[in-house]
């Protein structure tokens, strides 16, 4: 997740090792995904995000 371009959900799943479905239905508020999993998604992308922007 070091491009400069807005980070994708693949790139957020290779990160933490999930599926970028899983990235999506984590970022949905899906209930499915845990809590404990849909509060590491938001977090790397909000990371990601300051990362990039940051770099802008």
């Amino acid at each position: 997740m070091t491009s400069k371009s807005r980070p994708t959900l693949r790139a957020i799943a290779d990160h933490l090792g999930i599926h970028s479905a899983t990235v999506s239905r984590a970022l949905r508020g899906d209930t499915r995904i845990t809590k404990a999993v849909r509060q590491s998604v938001t977090k790397a992308s909000r990371n990601a995000r300051l990362h990039t922007e940051g770099d802008l």
